[in-house]
């Protein structure tokens, strides 16, 4: 997949996550799954954010490397399974939404450096971080029984 078109798929992902959602509260967990379909939102809104915050920093310069964080973490912190799905789907649209300026802000050449040595170029980030959320459409819609 081009960037261009990780870019399209991405911008979709907020209105197929309501789509998944449809008729639900966001509650229902898949027994395969840890979190439940609101805490997946949840998940993808704050994954889109981080990485904005991470590319947005590259674009104008910043050389320390980046960190992984613990999405384990993050989600006890954050509480995920107990946010309302329309919080999440709220956060979720604006998440999109920075990260898709963040991508804007980016040149192709564009370089991230992670912690342990391995770089990645804007295009790069872009088709993980659509990978990511669109997986995870699939677990919300699991985690519901649309599929």
């Amino acid at each position: 997949m081009s960037q261009a078109g990780a870019e399209g798929a991405l911008a979709e992902i907020p209105g197929r996550m309501r789509a998944a959602l449809a008729g639900s509260d966001g509650t229902a967990r898949h027994p395969d799954l840890t979190w439940t379909a609101a805490a997946y939102i949840c998940h993808v809104g704050d994954n889109l954010r981080i990485y904005a915050e991470r590319m947005a920093g590259a674009a104008a310069g910043a050389q320390a490397p980046i960190t992984e964080y613990d999405q384990n973490e993050l989600a006890g912190a954050r509480r995920y399974n107990v946010v309302p799905s329309v919080t999440a789907l709220w956060a979720l649209e604006r998440a999109a939404g920075d990260w898709q300026t963040a991508v804007a802000l980016c040149e192709p050449q564009t370089t991230l450096t992670f912690d342990d040595g391995v770089t990645a170029v804007v295009g790069e980030v872009v088709l993980r971080t659509t990978l990511d959320a669109h997986h995870h459409v699939w677990d919300v819609e699991r985690s519901v029984g649309s599929v």
